[in-house]
């Protein structure tokens, strides 16, 4: 009995505390509602401005930055690992190189490589490495010398091609290439790279497939010559006739030693297929893919130079970039690509501005291609675009654009507000609001928390956050109506006069006159029994009736009320609004807070600043919001009552709200709850089965599954873009080899003596971060001059070699067995001394200091 007494006697005394400081704090903001507003406003402002000048604004021109997991143990922190590694060997490398070039030019001077055609053509290229180039000449240096030995690594059959069958390969004296000088002229743009190679980087790819879903082949001649005219088209759309453009109607021409694609007969495509498949077995064994990388910015090398496989690099282009990957298997291609590259110099227009940038290839394709017909001549018809790598841009460009349905968000409230509380200050002031809550949320974001990171995703909190100030203000003007409610049935109770801002209307008198000469009775049953349920449903139909017929009204509105009667209805509101605010506020700040726990950065800081959004609005809504309520009391009730729209016109307004009650009562009250009711059963059932069904579709099948690759999607699906990015990618074998060649689809890779730490922090993505001066974490706990150290990696690569689960170990174990033999030429000085060394084993000295 005693610990209930001292609870009970805690619980009063916290009460009657509580009750004190909303008395001192309703009489504050009542007293001085002006200088709250004003001081609210002038914090939010610094607070907001502050976050602006003491960082930079945030950068959206990258949305998937911090759009994969990132985090100890995850495995994308582990590839970004392996990249900084890779990086770096790259780096050391090309150091290495470096140095080797410098002491070889003290010694002797290499010739210049140089390619002259027709006597005028010749080209240097930086990136182009002779000394891993194919020519005839040591192929059959090779051949003669050793004809069984490696000549090349076939990676697509996973074995290694001697020289004889390179050769016989290669040497293919059946069918030569001839190719007219006008076509050689139109290899060679002015000022430009030679047109025998393509860099998957920044050009115009438009990609077609047949109007017809029946007759889905592209190589037919009517749909080549359809094809061809649209090249034309393209080529005068892009103004890119000085530089070079890959088509299958141009590439099926050259083949037939035609220069143009409108001389195109039906005998002509035979003759391509043909010759595209003999080199079918050269490209498998990826000797065309090794010769035709060779080409990029490079001038021609012909391998055994008429070569139909090799000449001009026709084949390999035709087969990676024109022809989609089932061409091989069936002769027939459903896709096509045509290529246009872009200028190597910037080409300025007559306005002085630059074409060909993200920007005007942008315009271009909104003006000519988005939702554009003109391309589909019933024959072929564009199914794909990519324009300079401009899907991210034009993706960031149109949220820009979405960013304008605020605008109606914000007028839908404004609309809401105003037939609802019957005021434009009280919705502009709820979208004021909004936008304060935001500026403190980016004031702790950037100031308080330091994160740099601020995702594109975290403006769409705007679009929330209206949503939930605008339930705040609801509530808290019906607490304070409902408040005045009360005041004016106690006024009519104890028969005290009623005074108004304005002058009433002859409908406001009648209504006036018989509020107070007919529900005096019911009003007064109604405070003095209104705990008394079973008092209460007696007449409800009367006292529901006259309820409503003076809930909101007019009169409620331009009653007036002095300061002492402001100050109990501000404690009502805050004893009774403003806790559920504050129940609904946390409880959502909560389960947006809970996103924290997600690896992703994305996921993580929009969850952390829409909390801290709707948190500051209910800071917004117990300290502006309840300040504006005074001063709407005090300024605007009185000016609405005189001047005010809804005074001079109030039959309308009456009706609508009339409607408005009518229709909400028949759904909300009558309809819903009749058909819940009567439909239980099946309404269990339903929902108990869909709920089944979504679990087994979740965790059974198809089942969630993570992405596949680094792919995201900004469009519809049918968006030339996006049909581009998740489909054609996919078709073409230029973009299949090279996701194949990408380091987020690596070969296995053991690596030793690095951690798998990411020193990069979600948060923070652009801040460099180093230990010890290295942007990766060494393993300092490893030692590879440890004799057993060296026995476990032996070992452990004699495993991999004797294994049948992995391929191409021999090359790897071979290097580690010459590290071994120039461990022990280091240590051993008199090598013939030791002649019981096995040299295919690895040389481990006996200690580590040896």
């Amino acid at each position: 009995m005693v610990a209930n007494d001292c609870e009970e006697a805690i619980s009063i005394r916290a009460e009657i505390y509580i009750e004190k400081i909303i008395k001192r704090y309703s009489t504050f903001v009542v007293k001085h509602s002006w200088c709250f507003l004003l001081l609210g406003f002038s914090i939010c402002i610094v607070l907001g401005l502050s976050s602006v000048i003491l960082h930079d604004l945030p950068d959206f021109n990258d949305p998937t930055k911090g759009f994969v997991p990132r985090g100890k143990n995850t495995l994308t922190s582990r590839l970004f690992v392996l990249e900084k590694i890779k990086a770096k060997l790259d780096q050391q490398l090309a150091t290495a190189k470096i140095i080797n070039q410098g002491k070889e030019s003290l010694s002797k001077s290499s010739p210049a490589f140089t390619n002259q055609i027709n006597g005028k053509y010749q080209e240097d290229d930086d990136d182009f490495e002779d000394d891993d180039s194919l020519n005839q000449k040591d192929l059959e240096e090779d051949l003669r010398a050793n004809p069984y030995g490696c000549a090349f690594q076939s990676l697509s059959q996973n074995q290694c091609l001697n020289n004889l069958e390179v050769y016989e390969l290669l040497n293919n004296g059946t069918d030569f290439l001839k190719t007219s000088k006008v076509i050689q002229s139109q290899l060679y743009k002015p000022n430009e790279h030679m047109c025998t190679s393509i860099d998957l980087n920044r050009h115009y790819e438009v990609y077609f497939e047949t109007s017809d879903s029946l007759a889905t082949n592209l190589l037919d001649i009517d749909n080549l010559l359809s094809l061809c005219k649209k090249q034309y088209e393209l080529v005068e759309l892009f103004q890119l006739h000085a530089t070079c453009h890959y088509t299958l109607p141009e590439m099926v021409a050259y083949f037939s030693n035609k220069s143009d694609c409108r001389q195109l007969t039906a005998s002509d495509i035979p003759i391509f297929i043909d010759r595209i498949q003999r080199c079918h077995s050269l490209y498998d064994t990826g000797l065309m893919r090794f010769a035709g990388l060779k080409r990029y910015r490079a001038a021609p090398i012909d391998l055994f130079q008429y070569d139909t496989c090799f000449r001009f690099n026709f084949s390999f282009l035709t087969l990676e970039y024109l022809l989609d990957k089932t061409f091989l298997s069936t002769n027939e291609t459903r896709y096509t690509a045509m290529w246009f590259l872009k200028p190597t110099k910037p080409i300025i227009s007559a306005n002085g501005s630059e074409i060909h940038t993200s920007n005007t290839a942008h315009d271009l394709f909104i003006e000519h291609f988005y939702q554009n017909s003109k391309f589909d001549d019933g024959r072929t018809k564009i199914s794909a675009l990519n324009f300079m790598d401009i899907r991210i841009p034009s993706a960031m460009k149109q949220i820009r654009a979405d960013m304008f349905f605020v605008i109606l968000a914000i007028s839908l409230i404004v609309g809401v507000t105003v037939i609802y509380l019957r005021s434009i200050t009280v919705a502009l002031m709820t979208n004021i609001c909004v936008g304060l809550s935001f500026a403190c949320a980016y004031f702790s974001y950037k100031i308080i928390f330091g994160i740099d990171l601020f995702p594109y995703i975290n403006l769409m909190a705007t679009f929330i956050l209206i949503g939930i100030s605008c339930d705040n203000v609801f509530v808290i003007f019906d607490a304070w109506y409902s408040e005045k409610l009360d005041i004016y049935n106690e006024a009519r109770l104890n028969k005290r006069k009623i005074e108004f801002y304005g002058k009433l209307t002859t409908k406001q008198e009648k209504q006036y006159k018989r509020d107070w000469d007919y529900t005096a009775s019911i009003v007064s049953q109604r405070l003095t029994l209104k705990d008394d349920v079973e008092q209460h449903n007696k007449d409800e139909t009367g006292e529901e009736k006259h309820f409503d017929s003076i809930k909101n009204t007019d009169l409620i509105r331009m009653m007036k009320v002095n300061e002492q009667q402001m100050i109990q209805m501000m404690i009502g509101v805050l004893r009774h609004a403003a806790a559920s605010v504050f129940v609904t506020s946390f409880t959502t700040s909560a389960a947006f807070f809970t996103n924290m726990i997600s690896r992703i950065a994305y996921v993580q800081l929009f969850g952390l600043f829409m909390g801290c959004c709707i948190l500051f609005n209910f800071l917004m809504t117990v300290t502006m919001i309840v300040s504006f309520v005074i001063v709407y009391e005090k300024i605007c009730e009185p000016l609405s009552a005189r001047f005010g729209l809804f005074n001079h016109f109030p039959a309308i307004f009456d009706t609508i709200m009339i409607s408005l009650t009518r229709v909400n009562h028949a759904i909300f009250t009558v309809y819903i709850p009749r058909i819940i009711i009567k439909f239980r059963y099946f309404f269990i059932t339903f929902f108990l089965i869909l709920g089944i069904l979504g679990l087994l579709i979740v965790f059974y099948h198809p089942k969630l599954t993570p992405p596949k690759s680094r792919r995201y999607q900004f469009f519809q699906l049918n968006h030339p873009f996006e049909r581009f990015e998740y489909q054609m990618r996919d078709e073409f074998l230029s973009y299949i080899n090279e996701d194949k060649e990408n380091i987020t689809n690596p070969l296995l890779i053991f690596i030793f003596g690095v951690e798998d730490i990411d020193l990069v922090h979600p948060f923070n993505p652009d801040q460099q971060k180093t230990v010890d001066n290295e942007n990766i974490v060494f393993n300092k706990k490893i030692d590879f001059y440890d004799p057993l150290t060296l026995r476990w990696l032996d070992t452990f690569l004699k495993d991999l070699n004797r294994s049948e689960l992995f391929t191409n170990v021999q090359n790897t174990y071979s290097q580690w067995l010459t590290i071994g033999r120039l461990l022990r030429g280091f240590i051993k000085k008199d090598l013939s001394s030791n002649s019981t060394y096995d040299e295919d084993e690895f040389f481990v000295p006996s200690t580590r200091n040896e």
